[in-house]
């Protein structure tokens, strides 16, 4: 943030910090970017197990009565 709003001082700082600093930036974003893929996976599984779910129990589905049968369909939840 302080590079965004005094250019000078954000090298300052970057200088007087030097590797170390930047290994813990690298890692704080590091963890950011894993713990957002991990989101969106569990996201993405979420919303496809309820779509399918809605498609099977859906009464106008022949695919799914053709795999599974109809009173199958019927008895499930």
């Amino acid at each position: 943030m302080i590079s965004v709003v005094n250019p000078a001082a954000g090298a300052l700082v970057l200088k007087n910090v030097g590797e170390q600093g930047l290994e813990e930036v690298a890692s704080a974003w590091t963890g950011l970017i894993k713990a957002s893929v991990s989101v969106g996976f569990r996201s993405f599984v979420i919303w496809g197990v309820k779509n399918i779910r809605r498609w099977l129990k859906n009464p106008d589905n022949t695919i799914a009565k053709a795999i599974f049968g109809e009173k199958f369909l019927e008895e499930w939840g």
